[in-house]
């Protein structure tokens, strides 16, 4: 782990203590190796289909996919979001073992 704000990977299914139905509450963020780099992340609403999700990511030097997926398996047709760093991303993409958040 390095500097607050560096090296680190998280999967947040959270409202962030917000009450309004709307807000935004999937998210796929992966911090920077260093400071120099930026925050890469995407968010979405999403509703629950039923009441399992499957969420996996795949982490490489050239950086980071996430995959969520409705129930208790990772079947391509339960496949509900997907998101994946930006190509730019892979020079400031971790490179030694960083925490995993997974906030819910």
């Amino acid at each position: 782990m390095g500097l607050d704000g560096t090296n680190e990977i998280d999967i947040e299914w959270s409202k962030c203590e917000q009450t309004d139905s709307d807000v935004i509450n999937l998210g796929s963020i992966v911090f920077p190796r260093n400071k120099d780099g930026l925050i890469v992340s995407d968010k979405k609403k999403h509703y629950l289909n039923g009441t399992y999700t499957m969420n996996t990511f795949t982490w490489s030097h050239q950086g980071v996919k996430t995959e969520y997926y409705h129930g208790r398996t990772t079947d391509d047709q339960n496949k509900f979001f997907e998101w994946e760093t930006p190509h730019h991303f892979a020079d400031s993409c971790p490179r030694t073992p960083v925490p995993i958040y997974m906030n819910v």
